[in-house]
């Protein structure tokens, strides 16, 4: 396009007047939600089809802008706001400095030192009844039984049950056979361990306290690092 064919920028150029003859509602109120309605949320979609209705109801269009907008634009300056450069490091350095906390990827384990931070972990043994928390809160509590412990990793034999009733073995199928469902989590993922089950099978009274406050404790850390 040669210069001499460019709009002037101070009139308001008729080519981008709208018409009413050229916009085909029909088509638009089927092509947006078609190509573009999962990504619209409901309350959108129906200012969507009251804007295309109040289009389609115009008997002609309110009177064209006077001004155009483009001329404006370029002539806009922009001033920065200069600020005094700050001689401060010592908050940037603080949190380049602080330790990162623990991460763990995936639904395996959920390190909490804030819990935990006391526990002496020789004392976990082999055969021990362990609580553990994972990334998944609505399931709790995580019982199972220690089958090794190997450094700053345990497995764990898990078991199903619930608060107030029966734990059972967690068996799943390998082939032709039902063999314990076992996992490998990270150590200080277990919040309590060695304690015992009761003749039936249940979380002791006590123990169960002291377990739901020790998630409770996790939950209130979580929320204080957020």
């Amino acid at each position: 396009m040669s210069p001499g064919s460019l709009p002037s920028l101070h009139h308001c150029p008729l080519w981008v007047e709208p018409c009413l003859e050229r916009v085909d509602l029909p088509w638009l109120q089927k092509d947006i939600p078609s190509k573009y309605g999962d990504r619209i949320p409901p309350a959108k979609k129906e200012e969507l089809r009251m804007f295309v209705d109040a289009i389609g109801n115009l008997d002609e269009l309110p009177v064209p802008v006077s001004s155009w907008a483009l001329l404006e634009l370029v002539t806009w300056e922009i001033r920065h706001q200069e600020e005094e450069p700050t001689q401060d490091l010592e908050p940037l350095r603080a949190r380049i400095q602080a330790e990162c906390r623990p991460v763990t990827i995936g639904s395996q384990g959920r390190i909490q030192h804030d819990a935990v931070q006391e526990a002496d972990y020789s004392s976990i043994e082999v055969g021990h009844h362990a609580a553990v928390n994972l990334i998944d809160s609505t399931k709790r509590p995580y019982l199972g039984k220690v089958l090794a412990c190997d450094g700053d990793q345990v497995t764990i034999a898990w078991m199903k049950g619930s608060w107030s009733g029966e734990w059972k073995e967690w068996l799943c199928k390998r082939g032709k056979n039902m063999v314990p469902y076992t996992t490998t989590v990270p150590l200080q993922s277990v919040i309590l361990w060695g304690f015992p089950l009761t003749g039936r099978n249940r979380l002791p009274k006590k123990v169960a306290v002291d377990l739901k406050e020790r998630y409770s404790k996790i939950d209130e850390d979580d929320e204080l690092n957020e």
